[in-house]
């Protein structure tokens, strides 16, 4: 590059910018953080049954001859509700 082009500009030629904004002063007192609440697992339980002679859903086989007795807390709460959404096992659910 040659020095004209790596010359300033005079104050009238060059362009304007908006200033940069700046960020709203903080206040001395921040806000206290409430815990986190862990939500306690469901004590749902089910037994189910197989429509057909054995059925595997959620990674659990099922049988249509023996039910099977399944725990929320044992599987989780996406695997469970898989369970129950499955047209071809009988669910009978149970809170204790």
């Amino acid at each position: 590059m040659t020095k004209a082009a790596t010359r300033r500009l005079p104050n009238d030629q060059r362009k304007r910018q908006p200033a940069p904004n700046k960020p709203a002063a903080k206040s001395a007192a921040k806000p206290k953080k409430k815990p986190a609440v862990t939500p306690k697992p469901s004590d749902r339980v089910m037994t189910v049954r197989s429509r057909r002679p054995s059925f595997r859903r959620a990674g659990l086989l099922f049988s249509s001859a023996e039910p099977t007795t399944v725990r929320e807390t044992e599987i989780g709460k996406e695997r469970f509700e898989r369970i129950i959404d499955e047209p071809q096992l009988r669910c009978e659910l149970t809170e204790k």
